[in-house]
């Protein structure tokens, strides 16, 4: 399954890049997030790994995050394990005091997650919408 979507946030790249980036920090504005523990050492940067906790209705999701690629103020690419295991690539653009955010993710489900794919598709559009 792939999700595109590009959304503006109404602050500057400078506030926006470092929150996104922190892997560490997306339970404070990802809803499904509950945890993220670093498993390596600063600084942030590609192969940063957390042990990460998503709670879905109905379910709660253990897995291992990474950052793939870090470009300070462009671009961040992640990926995750487990039972909807991914990769997202999101690209930052300054516009004015806002800022753009490219994303593309593709998510690879398995099991039960694989037959309910096309209704989480929305529901992960709307809920991406909401978090940002």
């Amino acid at each position: 399954m792939i999700i595109e979507l590009e959304q503006v946030v109404a602050q500057p790249l400078t506030d926006v890049f470092p929150v996104f980036a922190d892997i560490g920090r997306r339970p404070e504005w990802v809803k499904p997030a509950v945890e993220r523990t670093p498993l390596t050492a600063d600084p942030v940067g590609p192969g940063s790994t957390y042990r990460a906790i998503d709670k879905y209705p109905g379910r709660r999701v253990e897995f291992v995050h990474e950052l793939q690629a870090f470009e300070r103020g462009r671009l961040l690419e992640e990926s995750w394990t487990g039972p909807m295991a991914g990769t997202m690539v999101t690209r930052f653009t300054a516009v004015g005091d806002s800022t753009e955010l490219a994303i593309t993710m593709e998510i690879n489900a398995s099991g039960t997650a694989k037959i309910l794919a096309p209704l989480m598709k929305r529901w992960l559009v709307r809920a991406l919408r909401k978090d940002f």
